[in-house]
C-alpha cells in the first residue's frame, strides 16, 4: 500500500493529527480511506470455510433495533471479513436483523493488515473486524456489548470478544460459557463486560 503524506503524519491509534490540508483526521479514518478503494474492489464472494453457499452475505441490513443505544444517521457498520469465511456472514446479518444497523460487509484478504491498522492487539483478535462510529468491534461481539459501548463512549480504540466462542454471534452451537468482552487501546487490553 502506498502511504500518503496525510498518512505518514498520523500518530498512535486514536491520536489525531493535521494533515497537509490543514483537516483534522484520526488514524482509523485515514485507515478506512485508504484502504476503501482496495476493499472495494473485493466482492462479496459466496461460500463459507466448510464449502457451502453463504446467503446471509446478500443481505440488505435492515431488521428490527435492539434495545439501548438505537442505532442512528451515519452509524453504517463496515465488517471487514476473509472472502471464505460464512460465520462473518451471519455475523453481518445479525448486526443488521437483530441491531438494526446498515452494514456493508466488505470482503478482502487484508482483515489482518486492517485488523493490526486500527490497533487490534494479538490477544484481541477475532474472527473479523468491524468498525462502527469511531470504533472498533473486533470478532463476534454480542450487541448487547456493542450497545454498552455506544451509551458510554469510552476512552478506547474498541472492544473485542477474543477467538471464536460456540454459541456467540455467527457461530454455530449454545453458548458454553459467559462471553468476556474485552476493551483495548494503545496495545493494552482490559476487561469489558460479561455477557
Amino acid at each position: 500500500m502506498v502511504e500518503s503524506a496525510d498518512e505518514r503524519q498520523l500518530q498512535s491509534p486514536g491520536a489525531h493529527a493535521a494533515s497537509a490540508s490543514g483537516l483534522v483526521m484520526t488514524r482509523r479514518r485515514a485507515l478506512y480511506l485508504a484502504l476503501g478503494a482496495a476493499v472495494a474492489a473485493a466482492g462479496a464472494a459466496a461460500g463459507c470455510s466448510s464449502g457451502g453457499s453463504d446467503a446471509s452475505d446478500e443481505s440488505d441490513g435492515a431488521g428490527l433495533t435492539s434495545g439501548g443505544d438505537e442505532p442512528s444517521d451515519g452509524d453504517e457498520v463496515v465488517v471487514y471479513a476473509s472472502p471464505s469465511c460464512g460465520c462473518c456472514g451471519q455475523y453481518a446479518e445479525y448486526l443488521g436483523s437483530e441491531g438494526g444497523y446498515p452494514v456493508d460487509l466488505r470482503r478482502t484478504d487484508e482483515v489482518d493488515a486492517i485488523r493490526a491498522e486500527a490497533g487490534v492487539p494479538d490477544e484481541a483478535a477475532g474472527c473479523h473486524t468491524t468498525t462502527i462510529r469511531d470504533y472498533v468491534v473486533e470478532g463476534h461481539v454480542p450487541l448487547e456489548a456493542i450497545d454498552k459501548l455506544l451509551r458510554e463512549r469510552p476512552a478506547v480504540d474498541g472492544i473485542s470478544l477474543p477467538g471464536m466462542p460456540t454459541g456467540s454471534p455467527g457461530m454455530s452451537g449454545p453458548q458454553e460459557a459467559p462471553f468476556e468482552i474485552v476493551s483495548f487501546a494503545g496495545g493494552t487490553v482490559r476487561p469489558f463486560t460479561t455477557v
